[in-house]
């Protein structure tokens, strides 16, 4: 007759070990989670610490206009360079830029995540960043804003104005944006602009001519 202990003994010595694998599979999605939220709580400081990339580039200006968006830009404004801007690797925008041949002033074409427009905060960083000093550096001071729609593609496009004036020497200033749908997604528009240099009808025109 069998010995009941030998044959329990030789049962345990042909089970199969017990497997790691999901041990450190445990252990990795522990580690992985922590991370990744560590990321997430850091997003709201780094997203603010990347600054944009500009490259002085006529060429490639017009070329990136015409890849993003159909508009007519005023023939006061030149084409100057590109913006290449990558907030903490989660969004990269790229635009053009445009400055104004006899004021102190400039137009800005941002394609945006639709996703990331809809955060005031972001919007107001890409504001004060693209817009509020603009090519000569020199600071705004913010006096009032207004909201204005226009019809873009036929539909109502709201179109943010603030009053602004130098730092320096206290001369008026305009800055405008509003966003549009261009031919791969979404594209701010920021126009920066001394204010006795403003022409309505112009900006009506370059408004008016995006398909």
């Amino acid at each position: 007759m069998a010995d009941p202990v030998k044959s329990v003994e030789s049962e345990k010595s042909r089970a199969p070990a017990p497997s790691t694998r999901g041990v450190w599979g445990l252990v990795f999605s522990t580690i992985f989670g922590v991370t990744m939220l560590t990321l997430c709580l850091g997003c709201g400081i780094a997203l603010y610490s990347f600054r944009p990339v500009l490259a002085h580039s006529p060429e490639a200006a017009v070329r990136l206009k015409d890849e993003v968006l159909h508009i007519t830009v005023p023939q006061l404004f030149a084409p100057k360079g590109t913006i290449d801007w990558n907030l903490a690797y989660l969004l990269r925008m790229r635009g053009a830029y445009f400055e104004h041949s006899k004021a102190d002033g400039e137009i800005v074409l941002l394609q945006v995540d639709s996703r990331f427009l809809a955060n005031p905060e972001l919007r107001d960083h890409i504001r004060k960043t693209l817009l509020d000093k603009g090519a000569t550096g020199v600071p705004l001071r913010r006096d009032s804003v207004s909201f204005q729609d226009y019809m873009i593609q036929n539909k109502p496009v709201q179109f943010r104005f603030e009053k602004g004036r130098s730092a320096t020497n206290d001369k008026p200033y305009y800055i405008v944006d509003g966003v549009v749908h261009g031919k791969t997604g979404e594209v701010l528009i920021g126009i920066r602009l001394e204010a006795d240099a403003w022409d309505e009808s112009q900006m009506m025109g370059m408004l008016e001519s995006i398909q």
